[in-house]
């Protein structure tokens, strides 16, 4: 039996569920019972190659539940595992699953076991308060809505001064709302915008001030500069441009104390009240890819590999809320000559994958 192979796409047609049974000796026999799966068939799963349990493509709800070693086919339909190290323990019943030719050894090293994987989580990064002064923020009715599921709010500290991101979140009723905008937010027009005039006829967001600007982004983006601010409209230094704005079209303000949200906060916020922002940290995910030519990253990407074959990578998130990428050469093959790259497609687990 071969240590590896160079195919991470063996056809893998079907779904399994893992049952643990008893065997004769009194161990537990690892069986995989498949549904519409072709195992020791030609170009299927074969002893020796690695069955990789779940989903891992990124997609919401997708779970996965790690790699073993096939240690013997009963039929098309049934097969053994010679070992469950490599799995997160949780029940597998009914799922997708991967066929690769990795290494075998790495399903039984701790370094790429599942079983250690976790997810990332929000924890406390930055504390704020919620601007004071009069009309630039208040109650939920304060915090206008701009376009779908999007709000904003306004602090009396500089965006600059707290280092905020678009992969933080405001936390608002007890949950985490994502920060879409740092420093800027939109709202739409109220009505027909003139054109070749200095007003905009639209409502200024919570925080929004003199000095503050607008971008003309239907007139070549134009940067105007905010004089004027009264219900319903607000003045610009200077015209908008020929191009007349509809009703109901966005307005991106930018000031340096908005932070737009993903969507609307759902409890009131009094001026000068104390808030909070979490960040993405934590979190481990060990993986064991089929790295081809193809597959090679740009070189500023940070899930850039040194080179092509059976690649393992881990991924984390730091203190500060920075992705972490190590990347290590386990079996370094490329196609050169007579030797083959390694095999990826559809039945792969491609890389890099968001999972």
């Amino acid at each position: 039996m071969a240590l590896w192979g160079n195919n991470d796409a063996v056809t893998s047609a079907g779904i399994v569920t893992l049952a643990y049974t008893s065997n004769d000796y009194g161990d537990t026999a690892l069986t995989v019972n498949g549904n519409g799966t072709a195992f020791n068939a030609v170009g299927s799963a074969q002893t020796g190659d690695v069955i990789r349990f779940g989903l891992r493509n990124g997609v919401d709800g997708a779970v996965y539940f790690g790699d073993a070693v096939i240690s013997g086919i009963t039929s098309a339909t049934q097969l053994t595992i010679g070992s469950t190290s490599g799995l997160s323990g949780a029940a597998i019943a009914g799922t997708s699953f991967y066929i690769s030719q990795l290494p075998s050894y790495t399903t039984l090293s701790p370094q790429w076991s599942n079983n250690r994987d976790g997810d990332k989580e929000y924890t406390f990064y930055q504390g704020a308060t919620i601007a004071s002064s009069a009309g630039d923020s208040g109650a939920t009715g304060d915090v206008r809505a701009s376009g779908v599921g999007t709000a904003f709010i306004s602090l009396d500290a500089n965006i600059a001064d707290l280092q905020l991101s678009t992969s933080d979140t405001f936390v608002n009723d007890g949950n985490n709302i994502l920060i879409t905008g740092v420093g800027s937010c939109t709202v739409l027009t109220d009505t027909i915008g003139i054109a070749l005039t200095d007003q905009l006829p639209v409502v200024a967001p919570a925080g929004i001030n003199l000095g503050d600007t607008v971008i003309d982004y239907l007139n070549s983006d134009a940067i105007k500069t905010i004089t004027g601010i009264a219900a319903t409209e607000v003045t610009l230094d200077g015209q908008i441009g020929s191009n007349q704005y509809a009703a109901g079209t966005k307005i991106l303000f930018k000031s340096n104390f908005v932070v737009s949200l993903a969507s609307t906060i759902t409890a009131d916020i009094a001026a000068g009240t104390a808030v909070t922002f979490n960040r993405l940290a934590g979190g481990y995910d060990s993986q064991v890819y089929g790295i081809a030519v193809e597959d090679m990253m740009d070189v500023n990407s940070p899930y850039r590999t040194n080179g092509t074959g059976w690649v393992g990578v881990t991924t984390y998130m730091d203190t500060g809320g920075n992705l972490r990428v190590k990347s290590e050469i386990l079996v370094a093959i490329g196609n050169s000559g007579s030797t083959a790259g390694i095999t990826t497609g559809a039945d792969s687990i491609l890389y890099p994958t968001d999972a």
